[in-house]
């Protein structure tokens, strides 16, 4: 279903509390609208945050859009993390303890690295250093990213089930895999071997 009405949705993730509440789980939100056909506007994030605040911890927003992330910020006790690394810097700004991203699985040390110059007072240079994590992150965007990543896993680890992916993806081929090998290795110092 898609355009669902925001009260719909408040609804349903109502049920959901129901149905764990007391189990000692919680609940953090995936707002990836481009993907799921539907996405959880930050008015019913706050409504549920505000309704259920034991049971709905966080977000993550895959949006995309930093206007929505944004938005989410001033939510209270609500943990935000962006769905990639574009927006962390901004992110931590607001109090974001980080990111996940898919991305992080060729690039966590760098990722990392500006969370903890930014956690240490380092603003400046973690500012500075975000400049090469979004320029990574749209080099791997060039080829179909969760293929990629899959692919170079695969050729990193010698395990080649890390070729498989689900339809209606398809498997990066080897001849690509190869040439974004190489774009990182050379504009990044990267090896997927180390």
């Amino acid at each position: 279903f898609k355009n669902l009405p925001d009260e719909g949705l408040f609804r349903y993730f109502g049920e959901l509390v129901a149905a764990i509440r007391g189990s000692g789980c919680g609940i953090y939100v995936y707002h990836i609208p481009q993907v799921a056909g539907v996405g959880v506007p930050a008015s019913v994030v706050r409504r549920l945050r505000e309704a259920h605040p034991d049971v709905i911890h966080g977000i993550k927003d895959s949006s995309g859009s930093w206007e929505n992330l944004e938005a989410l910020f001033p939510i209270p006790g609500l943990q935000v993390y962006p769905g990639q690394e574009n927006y962390l810097f901004e992110a931590l700004e607001r109090g974001a303890p980080g990111c996940i991203t898919a991305t992080a699985n060729l690039n966590a040390g760098a990722i990392g690295k500006i969370v903890r110059m930014f956690d240490s007072g380092a603003q400046d240079a973690a500012r500075e250093a975000m400049a090469s994590v979004r320029a990574f992150r749209k080099t791997v965007e060039g080829y179909a990213p969760i293929p990629a990543m899959k692919g170079l896993l695969a050729r990193a680890s010698g395990d080649i089930r890390w070729w498989n992916v689900r339809p209606p993806l398809l498997p990066a081929d080897s001849a690509g895999i190869i040439s974004l090998e190489g774009a990182l290795a050379e504009r990044f110092e990267y090896s997927c071997y180390t």
